[in-house]
């Protein structure tokens, strides 16, 4: 990809002399900025000037290992005192979430990562999502009191989104006088030290059975309408793994959010909601919360790229975990970055070609079959996906079918090669994608 300096304009960061992208690739001011680009290569400038060592020593917006992990390391500030965040981040695109009528940041924060943050990282990732209008927090039981004390004086810039437990394993984890529907809300009321949730979620609804029988006359359903009646809640939501069972529950028209699973790898390889969910959602106007888009914290790769991926999609806000103030900016950066997007980069966003970037396989079949009798697309498929995004671990037997890679049986004869419309090194991926099959069979055992 031939990156042509943009002309005189420098980058950003105080002290860089290095000329910025052009517009295309970049819209934060910065010079080397990733979510457009792809590669190692990238990923290593961009952690070279982040860390100050290829211009005159200059710090950058936040310090990244070679893979892109993010490093638990502060927004660095520039002479005058301020973040260099806040001078190329003001705030971020806002929707609407569904029929709550709330305004709320496409950017929001998870909320499994909190116990795993010290109060005083907690406090300043809230000063920056204030900053920034990043409004949506997610919340479990075991955070509420840390983000009742963060958000203290300010509540009402943001949108509070609780749970109700529902399933026994994870009531358990409650104080017995507490495991109760009513009980686990007033309980969230006192750690958050408010007098209103914005959103009380039923959290894992898990098949169709147990939708049911959340419903049931007098059940836990029926107590959260109560205490919405009561205005301890204003609105209520549910989340699911399952687009199916969310696309159900929608439709009884009791709420007015949905949180589901969503990232580049579950379009591929998992439930996508995108099919027909998010649609439906629009439609019966439901606001639509993405949890796990980095699936699960597998990905280490071009998570910017991963993000927006989401963000081109009908959905309202994106909830990944931080565990950082570094860690949030960067996701920050990303959501103000897709902000500024045309509604043609935006479509490209969906793109396969875009996320993968470099030269990839489009499953066109023209290299089969193979005489070894390897699934060469899918094979392929995978070692792109895991080089691009850092994945392994979660790519099982169960989640990309049975493949093998057994090169001593290839008869490497070059025929997939020859009947590549892209020229593919095929061989060579196989090989690859080889080393990833030792890799998972190392962990399946």
């Amino acid at each position: 990809m031939n990156l042509r300096p943009h002309g005189p304009d420098p980058c950003a960061l105080p002290g860089c002399a290095t000329p910025r992208l052009p517009d295309k690739y970049t819209r934060n001011r910065l010079c080397c900025q990733i979510p457009f680009v792809g590669g190692e290569k990238e990923n290593t400038e961009y952690t070279e000037h982040a860390e100050g060592r290829n211009n005159t020593g200059t710090p950058g917006l936040a310090q990244i290992d070679r893979l892109g992990e993010w490093a638990d390391t502060p927004a660095i500030p520039d002479p005058a005192g301020s973040s260099i965040l806040s001078e190329v981040i003001t705030m971020i695109e806002r929707r609407t979430l569904g029929k709550t009528g709330l305004e709320v940041a496409i950017l929001g924060l998870g909320g499994a990562n909190h116990t795993r943050v010290s109060q005083e990282e907690l406090n300043r990732i809230m000063d920056r999502a204030e900053e920034v209008g990043a409004n949506c927090l997610d919340l479990y039981y075991n955070c509420e009191e840390a983000i009742g004390r963060a958000v203290r004086g300010r509540r009402e810039k943001f949108v509070l989104m609780s749970k109700v437990e529902i399933h026994a394993s994870q009531q358990a984890n409650l104080p017995p006088e507490s495991r109760g529907t009513t009980a686990q809300i007033d309980a969230s009321l006192r750690r958050l030290g408010t007098d209103y949730i914005d959103v009380c979620q039923l959290h894992y609804v898990t098949s169709d059975e147990c939708l049911d029988a959340l419903q049931d006359p007098g059940g836990v359903l029926a107590e959260m309408i109560k205490a919405q009646e009561q205005g301890k809640v204003r609105f209520l939501g549910i989340t699911s793994h399952h687009p199916t069972v969310l696309a159900r529950a929608i439709k009884t028209g009791l709420f007015a959010t949905l949180m589901v699973p969503y990232n580049v790898i579950r379009r591929r390889y998992g439930q996508d909601p995108a099919l027909g969910l998010f649609d439906l959602a629009q439609k019966l106007d439901v606001g639509t919360i993405i949890m796990k888009p980095f699936s699960y914290g597998h990905m280490f790769h071009n998570l910017s790229r991963a993000i927006q991926f989401i963000w081109a999609h009908p959905v309202t806000v994106v909830i990944p975990g931080a565990t950082s103030l570094a860690q949030f900016d960067q996701n920050v950066v990303a959501a103000r970055q897709f902000s500024a997007m045309s509604a043609g980069e935006r479509a490209r966003c969906r793109d396969e070609g875009w996320l993968l970037q470099e030269d990839y396989c489009t499953g066109c079949g023209y290299c089969l079959p193979c005489p070894s009798g390897m699934n060469i697309p899918e094979l392929l498929r995978r070692e792109q996906y895991v080089r691009t995004f850092g994945l392994t671990e979660w790519l099982s037997e169960e989640r990309v079918g049975k493949l093998f890679v057994e090169m001593s049986r290839c008869a490497d004869c070059g025929m997939c090669e020859e009947h590549c419309p892209r020229q593919l090194p095929i061989r060579r991926l196989l090989e690859q994608s080889g080393d990833i099959e030792s890799r998972l069979d190392g962990a399946r055992a």
